[in-house]
């Protein structure tokens, strides 16, 4: 429910205060820093600030699909769509294989832990971030 408000109503008020580009980027650092709680937290309260900032997290993603359909003409809007949509099925299905097997090999073990695989989640985030960063100002807002 939180995330569907989310969407309705938060998505338009922080593309108007920080512009599509920085937007991205505060919601890929949210994704960074859920992961990071649920993968450090020794209590309940971080694994319950991770669900919070996890809420947050997803407003990156309907931004991206604007960006992206706001830099390519009428007819290239099917195959950019198109090529978007297969990367993101191709990370959906690789995504849980490699975190899997990152939780096979750390679940008993002191260090990194059974939380290890949502570090690492949290660095793909922060990957993702540092990539928005870099993106001209031109083609991002």
């Amino acid at each position: 429910l939180v995330g569907v408000l989310v969407m309705m109503f938060l998505v338009t008020l922080v593309i108007r205060c920080l512009q599509e580009k920085r937007a991205v980027t505060l919601g890929l650092m949210l994704g960074m820093i859920h992961n990071l709680f649920w993968g450090l937290s020794s209590t309940k309260w971080g694994i319950f600030a991770g669900m919070v900032a996890s809420e947050f997290a997803g407003l990156y993603f309907p931004i991206i699909v604007s960006m992206r359909s706001a830099n390519v003409g009428e007819e290239e809007q099917g195959r950019v769509q198109g090529a978007f949509f297969a990367l993101a099925a191709i990370a959906d299905a690789v995504g849980p294989v490699l975190l899997q097997s990152i939780y096979r090999e750390t679940k008993d073990t002191i260090r990194p832990g059974p939380g290890f695989m949502f570090v690492v989640a949290g660095c793909v985030y922060l990957f993702g971030a540092v990539v928005a960063c870099m993106l001209p100002e031109d083609k991002a807002n």
